[in-house]
């Protein structure tokens, strides 16, 4: 499969790493998966009570204004810094721009 794939000459190369001798069903029992208990910590479950249905974060101040990532393909960066904008802002009570 490998070989075959790589004489296409496509975008990508394919080769063997530590998970080539695994089947399917042995990859997917040894690496994906919540392995939780059916057990309940009684510390861990919150009620919803006074919850309210949504909530504006640009109203309480804790959102930025939009930034434009232009064509550098980080929207990945431009995410992470808006979210950890927002949890900032959230937390001591003042918005500040972080850098992507």
């Amino acid at each position: 499969m490998i070989d075959a794939h790589n004489e296409k000459k496509v975008s990508f190369t394919m080769a063997e790493n530590q998970f080539a001798d695994l089947t399917s069903e042995e990859f997917k029992a040894l690496y994906t998966g919540l392995k939780a208990t059916s057990e309940r910590n009684p510390q861990h479950v919150l009620g919803v009570e006074g919850i309210p249905e949504s909530v504006d974060w640009r109203t309480k101040g804790a959102v930025s204004e939009v930034k434009n990532q232009g064509q550098c393909g980080s929207c990945w960066a431009f995410s992470t810094v808006g979210a950890l904008e927002g949890l900032h802002a959230i937390s001591t009570g003042t918005l500040e721009e972080f850098a992507e």
